[in-house]
């Protein structure tokens, strides 16, 4: 039976050359185990031996008894040493469990042993070195490989040794053959996992991984289950980059390289499309820069992205409807005081609100005003065009020329005037003192007046008496003259 080893031990003797019945000749060339230092801090990894004591002795050819031979002679073949000095025969060599004496040999040694070849200073010597079966250890080639193979597992160069069934492999590992190897018979134990850094007796816990392609290379992680072996790469597959702020082709930049300004639309089925450039936005994606179509309104702007501003509310540039007059929101529903219609017209290319009709009580002025009918009663006038108000009228009266008001019945008028039928189209509401300038109400008021006598001699002359005249309630009293005096004069006229 084999001793099996799972990792390379640091051997103080290595081994060169090799000899057997088949091969009289040298062939490997050994250092020997005095010319370098004792090795007593390194540690040999080795899988457990399950063999039995039978098999031990068998495979050692009886060479080992630990509690009789070993006790008895500490130096014998096979038994533990540090050094060549520890040894009958002055050879100490690495084995499957630590360093043991040897012998030395022309052709043949117990089992378990090679004669090989070793240089002892100056000469050629023949020692038997003990037979270390590696497996998953790493190699270059064949020879590295004692009694075995070096041969690609998961991606990696490692030394295999040969089988018949899978009982001489140990456990985790089948007799299989090797794939690399062609169609040969050739079987080796490889491990069951596929990997020699994840199986029954080793695991690496994690390791790096990747997928790659024309558009980069990913890196992910591979995690070790004893029993299958490394699970699938998690590394993505490397694709086109794409706005999602993630690093799509594993080259170290997020969103890198996208399209710039590439143009978009905001589309509202019914309303418009309004243009604009892509933006990416990482986690959110592309969003369109761009207005979202709107029902058009009078705001100075392209609301349905149609390329016009405020049509619906002009006519030839012009704003002339009846809520957007002259401008946007100018609506003519209440701009003028005590109107009751009103409408939007066009004056020399600028849309204006006008009145068309005034309250009861009022009177359109203009197109810009409703004035109270009252406002221009009593006003001196020249025509009726002076005076406000439909149907009023320039009266003559004791005072001169006035405004009248148009009436139908005394209760049109106000306290102290009277619906009086003057000689128009209608009645005319005038003072019923008959004067604008003494209606009653001032009776504090006096004016100058004058009286002027004609003698009926026509060769007298003519002369005024100057006097006043009080108002009262019922309008302007007569011409109040001074007395008589004592003067020559006709005072009183």
């Amino acid at each position: 039976m084999y001793v099996r080893q799972w990792s390379i031990a640091l051997l103080a003797l290595g081994v060169l050359a090799s000899c057997g019945e088949s091969s009289p000749e040298p062939q490997d060339i050994f250092c020997p185990v005095d010319a370098v230092a004792p090795v007593t801090d390194v540690e040999v990894d080795v899988a457990e031996d399950t063999a039995s004591e039978e098999d031990v002795a068998e495979d050692t050819g009886g060479a080992v008894d630990p509690q009789s031979v070993c006790t008895e002679e500490p130096g014998a073949f096979g038994c533990p040493c540090t050094s060549n000095e520890d040894c009958e025969e002055g050879w100490c060599v690495e084995g499957a469990v630590g360093y043991v004496c040897t012998k030395s040999c022309l052709t043949e040694c117990p089992e378990g042993y090679d004669c090989k070849s070793v240089y002892g200073g100056t000469d050629l010597i023949f020692l038997c070195v003990p037979r270390i079966l590696s497996l998953c250890t790493p190699c270059t080639e064949d020879v590295q490989c004692t009694g075995g193979a070096c041969l690609t597992i998961d991606n990696e160069t490692q030394c295999a040794y040969s089988c018949e069934v899978d009982s001489d492999c140990p456990s985790g590992f089948g007799c299989q053959t090797d794939p690399s190897r062609g169609e040969g018979d050739e079987r080796y134990c490889l491990p069951s996992t596929g990997s020699c850094s994840c199986n029954l007796l080793v695991s690496e816990g994690q390791r790096t991984c990747s997928q790659q392609n024309d558009l980069g290379e990913c890196y992910g992680v591979q995690t070790c289950d004893q029993t299958v072996g490394w699970s699938e790469c998690d590394a993505v597959e490397p694709k086109k980059e794409d706005c999602d702020g993630e690093d799509n082709d594993c080259d170290g930049f997020i969103d890198e390289d996208l399209p710039q300004d590439e143009a978009c639309f905001n589309v509202v089925p019914g309303i418009g499309a309004c243009s604009g450039t892509k933006t990416c936005f990482g986690p959110l994606g592309w969003s369109c820069q761009a207005p979202e179509p709107e029902v058009e309104t009078c705001d100075y702007k392209d609301n349905d992205c149609d390329g016009a501003v405020d049509e619906d509310f002009t006519t030839a540039g012009v704003y002339d409807t009846f809520e957007h007059c002259g401008a946007c929101n100018t609506d003519c529903t209440n701009q003028f005081p005590n109107a009751t219609e009103t409408a939007c017209e066009v004056f020399g290319g600028q849309a204006q609100c006008i009145v068309v009709t005034c309250q009861q009580g009022y009177s359109k002025v203009n197109d810009f005003q409703c004035l109270p009918n009252i406002a221009s009663l009593c006003q001196p006038c020249a025509s009726d065009e002076n005076c406000l108000g439909e149907g009023s009228a320039c009266v003559e009266l004791a005072d001169g020329s006035y405004c009248g008001q148009p009436c139908g019945q005394q209760e049109d008028c106000e306290d102290g005037y009277s619906c009086q039928d003057v000689g128009v189209a209608s009645k005319q509401c005038i003072p019923s003192s008959g004067s604008c300038s003494c209606d009653g109400t001032n009776t504090e008021l006096s004016k100058a007046c004058s009286v002027t006598f004609t003698p009926d001699d026509p060769n007298q002359p003519a002369y005024t008496c100057n006097g006043y005249q009080q108002c009262t309630e019922n309008g302007w009293d007569t011409c109040n003259l001074p007395g008589e005096d004592c003067d020559g004069v006709d005072n009183d006229c």
